[in-house]
């Protein structure tokens, strides 16, 4: 600004500068890397948050399917343990039983009836929650459909290739390379950021163009704490990824073992 100091004299005295740093280290790179790892972890997450919903729902289907089944087989034996109580009974009235014979078939269909109740608890309890994994009101009737039967068949070498492909599979392998990521930012923090730019003024009277060309040194910040961070996380990630890869492989023959028993 204008000097107005004693004894001075002269005009206003500015000056404006504007500047461009450039990555010449690939620090851009390692930043978009990491923010599209960051991306894919974040869809895979809801991925397999889909993917959870739907098996929880799928097995809250076929435990209210088992249930309904019991149901009838239980309600099917009341009635045939009913049905030879009645004729225990006329047998005994004609002599042509004993009485010990006659209070062991009442004590069968006393034993089914518990059967027939609890599996009425069971049907019950399968249902509601079944209605709680698909998200319906109580005020919502439901009404489970369907059978047992197997109804296809699997491959578990297909099974086992689509199994490494999981969501929660994906998530890990995005972390660890926003991991990685981390780690090449940090690296390329040891180069010096090149900067470009022009200074205008005006200095005793006369105006002024400046180019100005800047190399920020890293003398002391060189990037250590993140790439001793990410290298650590990356660590823990990978032994996190390889036990889930094996983990995964154990449920999934487990389970194609107990469908084919």
């Amino acid at each position: 600004g204008r000097r107005s100091g004693p004894g001075s004299r002269g005009p206003a005295e500015w000056r404006l500068g504007f500047s461009q740093v450039f990555d010449v280290s690939g620090q851009r790179g390692a930043r978009v890397a990491g923010a599209k790892a960051d991306l894919m972890r974040e869809e895979a997450r809801m991925a397999d948050l889909t993917r959870r919903i739907l098996r929880d729902a799928a097995f809250g289907y076929y435990r209210a399917l088992y249930a309904a089944e019991r149901l009838k087989l239980a309600l099917a034996g009341e009635t045939f343990a009913s049905g030879i109580l009645r004729v225990a009974e006329r047998q005994h009235l004609n002599g042509d039983m004993a009485r010990l014979d006659a209070n062991l078939a009442r004590t069968t269909v006393s034993v089914m009836r518990a059967d027939v109740i609890s599996a009425e608890a069971a049907c019950g309890s399968a249902s509601w929650d079944l209605q709680i994994l698909l998200g319906m009101t109580a005020e919502e009737a439901i009404s489970i459909q369907g059978d047992l039967r197997p109804s296809r068949g699997f491959d578990l070498a297909e099974i086992m290739r689509q199994a490494q492909e999981r969501p929660d599979l994906r998530a890990l392998q995005a972390e660890l390379d926003e991991a990685k990521s981390k780690h090449r930012l940090g690296s390329a923090q040891r180069w010096p950021a090149l900067g470009l730019g022009a200074e205008f003024g005006r200095e005793n009277g006369e105006s002024t163009a400046l180019g100005t060309l800047s190399l920020d040194l890293p003398l002391f910040n060189r990037g250590q704490g993140i790439r001793a961070e990410s290298l650590a996380a990356a660590r823990r990630i990978q032994a996190e990824l390889e036990a889930s890869r094996s983990a995964v492989e154990i449920e999934v023959r487990a389970a194609f073992d107990l469908w084919q028993s």
